[in-house]
């Protein structure tokens, strides 16, 4: 199938983009970093104590509202909007159909490693943006996993590819004593949103 040329991307235009704009917007990136970390450190406290069992459906609750506020933040990156750590945690009525689509991607997923390895891999490289249209488009829970596959159809082998390299880029952070993943994660993160973008045949900022 034929690409047009607004929804290609390479591995090379995607990660140049991150750590392009990772600089850009240091300040903000960090800060969301930091936020990230105090609620971490703040829910494992609490959780050592006779509130256990409530702190950890809080803090479950407050995982999802980051994980799709990191896709919010890193979407506005490359739209080229201001960002804030209040970005972070908002739009808590998504965080359901964020949930229950995870779930279900998950579970697809896993069945697919069971069926030695290859389907999950397909299935992950197919479903891997639902976020994005949760969280972007609002989509629906259904509408989110479709939306998702409809856009990866033409480009998974490309989408293979560019998994693979940034999972050695995280390695290679994380082999540097786990200080470089505070660079490889935020590129990693804007890459992502800009693929996603290219896929979606939607404009991105230079």
């Amino acid at each position: 199938m034929a690409v047009p040329e607004s929804n290609r991307f390479s591995i090379g235009e995607a990660l140049s983009y991150g750590w392009k704009k990772l600089q850009e917007n240091i300040g903000p990136l960090v800060t969301a970093a930091l936020a990230i970390l105090a609620v971490n450190l703040i829910f494992y406290i609490l959780g050592r104590g006779f509130l256990t069992g409530l702190m950890s459906l809080i803090g479950w609750f407050v995982s999802i509202l980051i994980s799709m506020g990191l896709i919010r933040i890193a979407l506005k990156i490359v739209d080229g909007q201001p960002v804030e750590t209040a970005d972070l945690f908002q739009r808590a009525d998504l965080a359901l159909p964020y949930f229950i689509a995870s779930v279900i991607v998950g579970v697809m997923v896993g069945i697919g490693f069971i069926f030695l390895i290859v389907p999950g891999i397909y299935l992950a490289i197919t479903f891997g943006f639902f976020g994005y249209n949760i969280v972007d488009k609002e989509h629906g829970i259904v509408e989110s996993i479709e939306q998702s596959a409809a856009i990866t159809k033409a480009q998974r082998g490309d989408l293979f590819m560019l998994g693979i390299a940034l999972f050695f880029f995280n390695l290679a952070g994380a082999i540097a004593l786990g200080i470089g993943l505070l660079i490889t994660v935020p590129v990693s993160m804007l890459a992502m949103a800009y693929v996603y973008r290219k896929l979606s045949g939607e404009p991105v900022t230079p």
